[in-house]
């Protein structure tokens, strides 16, 4: 502190601070999904430029402050990692700070660890993804098989193996490497019809 010249900044305001920080970077994370994003796109700005708007892949704008978002650039990806694997169904992890008694913090449940850690294999991986429901998935085609006709769709960091609904896989072949909007339904059906895939898979009808 003193070789930073830090000044009358007790211990105790540089401790806040840091814990503000981790705060938002766990927020900032859940936000855009993964914890390697670092460039935004389509920002807007609040409060003479001192919040700035940062858009997830579903549209929706997180303001961030702008020293916050400085140090998020810069941080280590793997900030949380090791607080991230302790947790479990039923026990959170929960970052937060109070200022003029008013509590702020984040919660990282066991659908969102993913994100910020490996999981085991024997975790479902996007639980909030039911069989059967109706999405629409921001991400990127990573690969095109023909023989199975199937692709790779890179969905927050994961790598999801879509199918289309009806037609040949070849007609997607431009979009390849590409980010796009899937539209389609959730399967965890196995290959004899029962519901227990860990991982979901995808039928879309539009790409």
């Amino acid at each position: 502190m003193a070789e930073n010249d830090f000044g009358d900044i007790g211990f105790k305001d540089v401790i806040r601070k840091s814990v503000d920080a981790i705060k938002w970077f766990a927020k900032i994370t859940i936000h855009v999904g993964d914890t390697t994003t670092k460039s935004f796109h389509n920002v807007k700005f609040l409060n003479n430029n001192s919040k700035i708007g940062i858009r997830n892949n579903v549209g929706e704008y997180l303001y961030v402050p702008n020293y916050i978002l400085d140090m998020y650039v810069t941080s280590n990806p793997n900030l949380l990692e090791k607080l991230a694997e302790n947790i479990l169904k039923n026990k959170d992890l929960k970052i937060g700070t109070i200022s003029k008694n008013e509590r702020d913090e984040v919660t990282i449940s066991q659908s969102k660890k993913f994100i910020f850690c490996k999981v085991d294999t024997d975790e479902e991986l996007f639980p909030e993804l039911k069989h059967g429901d109706i999405v629409t998935l921001e991400g990127e085609v990573t690969r095109q098989n023909k023989t199975t006709n199937n692709m790779g769709f890179k969905y927050l960091n994961h790598i999801l193996t879509a199918y289309p609904k009806n037609g040949n896989i070849v007609q997607y072949m431009p979009l390849l490497f590409l980010n796009c909007k899937l539209y389609g339904i959730v399967s965890r059906a196995d290959d004899k019809g029962n519901i227990t895939l860990i991982k979901p898979k995808l039928i879309f009808s539009s790409l």
